[in-house]
């Protein structure tokens, strides 16, 4: 489907990533192309203080490894405050197209009223704009079949079942 060999997914949470576009992922490893993930906040002052800290950090991590990806980027920006830190987050984005240099950018759906996603799409849109930029607009920008696939998902799900 993407004639391309690099692909950067930007995940606002921990979660967004393998919500928005998990199957795409799951094909384009399939297909051995490079994946990228980068989540913009551990959402950790969300988790109730008897959690550690870092619990979706190592749940996103699981999750991503599952999926076959490779390299995953985390930031700690705050969760539901990312519109305070926009200089920030292009700034990373930059950084990393000028490292990564991603030809696909996956970015979250740009109808999301969810204000972190609302900054990540308009902060990517700004630093890849030279790149193909792919929206994980509902109910789908891009609809590919999973059947074979499939079985991957089913893995993750098992795997994140057995850590809670």
């Amino acid at each position: 489907m993407l004639h391309t060999d690099n692909i950067l997914i930007l995940a606002p949470h921990t979660d967004d990533g393998e919500l928005g576009c998990g199957a795409s992922i799951a094909k384009y490893i399939l297909e051995k192309k490079k994946v990228t993930y980068a989540a913009f906040s551990t959402c950790s002052q969300s988790l109730p203080k008897e959690m550690p800290a870092d619990t979706l950090v190592k749940e996103c991590t699981a999750a991503t490894k599952a999926l076959g990806i490779g390299d995953t980027i985390f930031f700690d920006f705050t969760v539901r405050r990312l519109l305070f830190h926009r200089q920030e987050i292009l700034e990373e984005l930059i950084r990393i197209n000028n490292e990564l240099k991603p030809q696909t950018v996956f970015l979250p759906a740009k109808n999301d009223v969810h204000q972190d996603h609302q900054v990540v799409y308009a902060e990517g849109l700004r630093a890849f704009k030279m790149q193909m930029c792919w929206d994980t607009n509902y109910p789908g920008t891009i609809l590919i079949s999973i059947q074979t696939i499939l079985k991957r998902s089913v893995k993750k799900t098992l795997l994140l079942k057995f850590m809670h």
